[in-house]
């Protein structure tokens, strides 16, 4: 009986079940295999679902159609021309979700090669008279794929009713505690922790000629030369900073509705979830000084609701909200995601129009509004005489590279010869601006700087181990009224920073 149902539904169930292959891609972007990406949003944007779903369900009545019209006019040929099509769109899109760059269409020689192999596989097919199996091969393939769909369809309905919905209000915006604080400051100093993301000390030493502003700072601070971030991902090596901590590994999970970030120290079993509780910003907080956090990739303005005095929050992960999309372009990025290639297609033909559809387009257009939203918060804020201490976790120098130093201005993201130089010294820019704000309000001689990077450069960072990365970013700190600098050549790993900055503030 199970039988003779999936024979008589045959062409709907092979059809749904290729397209939903076809649709891997959507599926990964919608988050249903990969929750890391969660961990800043909070929560998933049910609009994309939604708009996933509707557009899935569309194409699938829109090739049903199609099939049924070729078998009633007996267009065997081209049915079997769009049973091959549908095929190797389901077969490259397995290829593209599994990262193999080997097949990927993104060189004119491959597009070649592609060609010739089609053409020779449809000569093949028709010499021998392999068509009859074709529909045979369609069917089968779909038939067996057909739970994936299930797993799929599941995966989504629970992440409705698991997951709480993307809250907007949090991102891009300054957000006022919910907590009352004290009307005006009572310190004496003002305090300002900068930390850039993939700060590397070596390219800084070698290129210290173009970083006039660090060179400046560095000759009034305490240098730490062996400066370790313990970890070298930021999702690790952030929360050990803040902690103090040696963590090494993470998980995230489901809890209440979000997505809770748990870390693990070395050979330690038995994690602790990421919260404000033991963090240095709670113990500032105890010691009533008035914080304002501006920062990406962790969700500081979710997690430390009731310790800042003001927030921003920049978003990782954005171009996986419809925030980042009109309904124009969504429906164009899915297409992108479907026709092999489409990438490569949108850089080589430069149609700019559609830059924003692609991975790096998108990656590119979030990191300028990183930025520069950011940027705006933190100097707009600098003149609050509320705020006693300035934290703020920049998305430079990491990569998409948006800076043309040499126009001094931002670049095109495909422009290939933008460098992590170019993000580098659009760094030493923004410390720049923020020394000569602070001398204009004569502040600078007065406050606390805590300059550093929360790991080296990328993958060198994630492939090394805690030796190799023993001065991989550079630590300064410039003490009030602070005119030499100190060199201290003791390693001091990101865990020991919770400690040092406190007993900075308590001299």
């Amino acid at each position: 009986m199970f039988y003779q149902t999936l024979t008589k539904y045959k062409v709907f169930i092979a059809t749904l079940s290729l397209l939903n292959l076809i649709f891997l891609k959507i599926w990964i972007f919608n988050n249903l295999f990969n929750i890391n990406n969660y961990f800043s949003l909070r929560g998933i944007d049910y609009r994309i679902s939604v708009l996933n779903l509707t557009i899935f369900f569309s194409f699938l009545l829109v090739l049903l159609f199609i099939i049924k019209f070729f078998e009633k006019k007996k267009y065997f040929s081209l049915l079997n021309i769009l049973y091959i099509s549908l095929l190797f769109l389901a077969f490259n899109s397995i290829r593209a979700s599994l990262n193999l760059e080997i097949l990927s269409f993104n060189s004119n020689i491959k597009l070649i090669f592609l060609i010739i192999l089609l053409l020779i596989f449809l000569i093949i097919f028709y010499k021998y008279n392999f068509i009859a199996y074709i529909e045979k091969t369609y069917f089968f393939v779909g038939l067996a794929f057909f739970p994936f769909f299930l797993i799929i369809i599941f995966k989504l309905f629970l992440y409705f009713f698991t997951i709480d919905k993307f809250n907007k209000d949090l991102f891009y915006k300054d957000k006022s505690a919910n907590v009352s604080f004290e009307n005006t400051s009572n310190k004496p100093n003002k305090v300002f922790w900068i930390i850039f993301d993939q700060y590397d000390l070596n390219v800084i030493k070698n290129n210290l000629d173009k970083l006039n502003n660090y060179k400046y700072l560095s000759s009034k601070s305490d240098n730490y030369s062996s400066f370790t971030p313990y970890s070298g991902e930021t999702v690790t090596a952030i929360p050990s900073v803040f902690i103090g901590k040696k963590f090494k590994n993470y998980k995230l999970f489901k809890k209440n509705k979000k997505i809770e970030l748990m870390l693990f120290e070395k050979n330690n079993n038995e994690g602790i979830i990421y919260s404000k509780e033991n963090t240095i910003f709670n113990s500032l907080f105890s010691q009533n000084f008035n914080i304002y956090l501006n920062g990406w990739y962790l969700p500081y303005c979710d997690l430390y609701v009731s310790i800042y005095y003001k927030c921003f929050q920049s978003l990782y992960g954005y171009e996986t909200t419809f925030e980042y999309f009109t309904l124009k372009n969504y429906s164009l990025f899915v297409i992108s995601k479907i026709i092999p290639g489409s990438d490569f297609f949108i850089k080589k033909f430069k149609l700019k129009n559609l830059y924003k559809v692609t991975q790096d387009g998108a990656e590119f257009e979030v990191a300028k509004k990183n930025y520069f939203q950011s940027k705006k918060s933190f100097f707009s804020n600098l003149n609050d005489p509320n705020i006693d201490f300035f934290f703020f976790h920049s998305t430079l120098p990491h990569p998409p590279y948006i800076y043309d130093s040499k126009n001094r201005v931002i670049g095109d993201f495909n422009d290939k010869s933008l460098t992590y130089l170019d993000n580098l010294i659009l760094s030493d820019s923004f410390l720049g601006d923020l020394i000569n704000k602070l001398k204009e309000n004569r502040m600078f001689e007065s406050s606390l700087i805590i300059i550093h990077g929360d790991t080296g450069m990328g993958e060198i960072a994630k492939e090394s181990n805690i030796l190799e990365r023993v001065g991989s970013t550079p630590l300064l700190i410039k003490k009030p009224n602070q005119i030499k600098a100190k060199t201290l050549d003791k390693i001091v790993y990101s865990n020991d920073l919770k400690n040092i900055i406190l007993s900075v503030l308590n001299n």
